[in-house]
C-alpha cells in the first residue's frame, strides 16, 4: 500500500491541496492521513484473523515503516497489539 502524496491527489481531481484536504475532512470528519490509517488498520485485522504472516512483514506490506510504527498505530486504533489481536481472533482460534 503505497501512501499517495496530497501533491498528486490534488493533480488527479485539478485542485489545490488545500482545497482537497478540506473538503475531505469536511465530508470525511477526519484528515485523509487518518483515513488512510484506518484503511491500513482495518485491513491489518483482515490479515491478522487470516493469516500468519510476521508482524513486520505485515507492516512493511501495508505502507508502515517499520513494525514498531504499525504497532503503535493498531495499538492506538484497537486498543490491542496486532500479536494480541490475532490471538484472539485469529479464524480456528474459537
Amino acid at each position: 500500500m503505497e501512501t499517495p502524496r496530497l501533491d498528486d491527489l490534488a493533480a488527479e481531481v485539478r485542485v489545490h491541496p488545500v482545497h482537497i484536504a478540506r473538503t475531505f475532512r469536511a465530508y470525511r470528519g477526519l484528515t485523509i492521513g487518518s483515513f488512510l490509517r484506518q484503511l491500513r488498520v482495518s485491513r491489518a485485522c483482515f490479515l491478522l484473523g487470516e493469516g500468519d504472516l510476521p508482524l513486520a512483514q505485515l507492516a512493511s506490506d501495508l505502507g508502515f515503516s517499520d513494525q514498531s510504527q504499525f504497532t503503535r498505530t493498531f495499538r492506538h486504533a484497537t486498543g490491542v497489539t496486532p500479536g494480541q489481536y490475532r490471538r484472539e481472533f485469529a479464524r480456528g482460534s474459537r
